[in-house]
């Protein structure tokens, strides 16, 4: 790959992030392409705030920051939002609409903000947007793998759909393995919309 492309994953702790950053280094490497991956940043416990940024290709640092990112998975709306000053024009990402509410809200103190004109903000100001819509009936514990199919289907995305979806059996538990590898192949084959 002569040109590297950088990806940033976000989302709430316990969304799956540390487990999709190592799902795509894996595969990548597979794929003979270079990778690098920063710390994942933020509180890897459930609930708190966390994103990671990678690099795929030949690159000095795995940090990266406002207008560099040419891609996101974003596993929450909020937390996509927080981090949209990663994204440029020609950015494409991949935002799951269900909605984790941070404690403030759970707790009756703050109301979730609404995400809908966000999403059809960046449909202007992105080249590529796939939603992901809350109502999908997955378990909350596989619809990162099913956003991470999604993914793979974006225009240009740096990890072919096949190596991750091996990265993904030889990575699962054996008793899980059949629903991750499902919910990924959901998401590869789902329509855009």
């Amino acid at each position: 790959m002569s040109n590297s492309l950088k990806l940033v994953i976000t989302g709430i702790g316990g969304q799956g992030i540390v487990y999709l950053v190592n799902l795509l280094t894996e595969a990548a490497l597979t794929a003979r392409t270079e990778v690098g991956a920063s710390e994942i940043h933020g509180l890897s416990q459930r609930g708190g705030s966390v994103n990671a940024c990678m690099v795929f290709g030949h690159s000095a640092s795995t940090l990266f920051g406002p207008g560099q990112a040419d891609y996101m998975i974003g596993l929450e709306p909020l937390e996509a939002q927080r981090n949209v000053d990663f994204l440029h024009r020609h950015s494409r990402a991949v935002i799951d609409g269900r909605q984790v509410y941070p404690f403030a809200v759970s707790a009756g103190n703050a109301r979730y903000p609404d995400t809908g004109p966000f999403i059809e903000f960046l449909r202007t100001r992105i080249d590529q947007i796939l939603y992901i819509d809350a109502a999908l009936e997955l378990p909350a514990t596989l619809r990162s793998l099913y956003a991470l199919g999604r993914a793979s289907t974006l225009e240009g995305f740096p990890v072919p759909a096949s190596h991750l979806g091996a990265a993904i059996v030889r990575a699962a538990r054996p008793e899980r393995r059949a629903h991750h590898v499902e919910a990924f192949e959901r998401g590869c084959s789902a329509n855009t919309l």
